[in-house]
């Protein structure tokens, strides 16, 4: 009896002799084909989770700085403001003062008058000089002094004299300054000046960037939109944690169930959840079909799937990773000890292959299969769907309650 098999070294038996090889074979995996949907979460995939929090730590240190820089503002202030009874004080000794200028400035210049006329009787100009000059004197002088007077009212009716806010007060400005100019909002609220003046315009031109960054992000994702295998190697299908769909006791599950368990086809092995049900490989293959499952196979078992598939529907419905695994095995023609069939068929196998022809007829059998073999190409320009803004309406709809 002539037959072919896929012969392995678990495989090979003194009992019986294997042809020439017709063809080397190797593992590899597959699963549904990804494609450009709606995404409810397309919002927030401009950055990456781990950037996202460091935005949120950042706000939440914003705004916990602002509070603290708000109350010891405010309680400097309260410490340094004068009390009532000083201010009435110092209120009465300015307007003594000032009377009491007044009136000397008006008995000298009535003085100065009366001796101003004397020495006019007498003819003596100079006097009467002298008694201007200081006059003068005295006037700019009680000017500056009210100059200075008023800039000092000034300073203190907008920092001494501002009225204290209760620490829920401060915490909701804080808030409101950090959060609206992280989403770029107006708001009615002025800060302090000082420190707080100077934190809030820094957290502003933070906010600027990210914001411009975001929004850039996003129009180059909904304009040049990528798409991404869920894996392309062992390691990474592993990672995924997706279910995989394997032929029970074929090689890839034999290898599986005897490696280390900490090795990366032992991690593979704890992916295969058919271990324990009906080896059915149609259900198998139609639930890969469908998506809910990885299959894992000999690959040229699964271009054969992927090729009679889109001969019947045109779609390409299914990606298969790049990378294989598993050391590779050779598809033979086996023959009892002693066969002659076995001289004839290596020579007829043998010039196959120099010619080439096995290769010309492997690739015709799997020609519909090539196309879904080629790079997944994503159209520009997709239209909007109703989905891409329900993380969006969700997130106002919140806000305005």
């Amino acid at each position: 009896m002539t037959m072919p098999v896929q012969l392995s070294v678990e495989r090979l038996d003194k009992s019986f002799e294997v042809s020439r090889y017709i063809f080397i074979e190797e593992h590899s995996a597959g699963y549904s084909r990804p494609a450009v949907t709606s995404d409810i979460t397309g919002f927030i995939k401009p950055f990456t989770p781990w950037v996202w929090l460091l935005v949120l730590v950042t706000v939440v240190g914003v705004i916990v700085s602002l509070l603290l820089l708000s109350v010891a503002r405010q309680s400097l202030i309260l410490y340094h403001r004068p009390n009532s009874s000083q201010n009435h004080l110092s209120a009465t000794t300015t307007t003594a003062t000032t009377t009491a200028t007044a009136t000397t400035t008006g008995q000298f210049t009535a003085a100065s008058h009366f001796s101003s006329d004397n020495v006019w009787l007498e003819g003596n100009e100079n006097i009467r000089k002298k008694n201007d000059e200081g006059n003068e004197n005295i006037r700019k002088k009680n000017e500056e002094r009210n100059e200075d007077m008023s800039k000092r009212n000034e300073a203190m009716n907008e920092d001494q004299f501002e009225h204290p806010l209760p620490l829920i007060l401060i915490t909701r400005d804080a808030v409101m300054w950090t959060v609206s100019g992280f989403l770029q909002q107006a708001v009615s609220l002025q800060p302090p000046r000082g420190v707080v003046k100077v934190m809030t315009g820094l957290w502003l031109l933070l906010s600027l960037i990210l914001a411009t960054v975001y929004r850039g992000n996003l129009k180059a994702m909904l304009i040049l939109p990528s798409i991404s295998l869920p894996f392309n190697t062992l390691e990474e299908l592993v990672s995924s944690g997706l279910p995989v769909w394997v032929p029970l006791d074929s090689l890839l599950h034999i290898a599986a169930y005897h490696a280390e368990v900490n090795s990366t086809l032992g991690r593979f092995n704890r992916s295969i959840f058919n271990a324990d049900r009906p080896n059915n490989v149609t259900w198998g293959i139609i639930d890969y079909i469908a998506g809910k499952h990885v299959l894992s196979a000999p690959r040229s078992a699964m271009l054969h799937v992927t090729h009679a598939y889109y001969s019947k529907s045109g779609i390409c419905t299914n990606f298969i990773m790049k990378e294989t695994f598993l050391s590779p095995f050779a598809g033979v023609f086996i023959y009892p000890k002693g066969s002659p069939l076995k001289a004839k068929l290596d020579f007829i196998i043998q010039g196959l292959q120099e010619f080439g022809i096995l290769d010309y007829l492997y690739n015709k059998a799997l020609s519909n299969a090539t196309e879904c073999l080629k790079p997944i190409k994503v159209k520009s320009g997709r239209a909007l769907d109703v989905g891409d803004f329900y993380g969006v309406f969700s997130i106002y709809a919140g806000g305005r309650n």
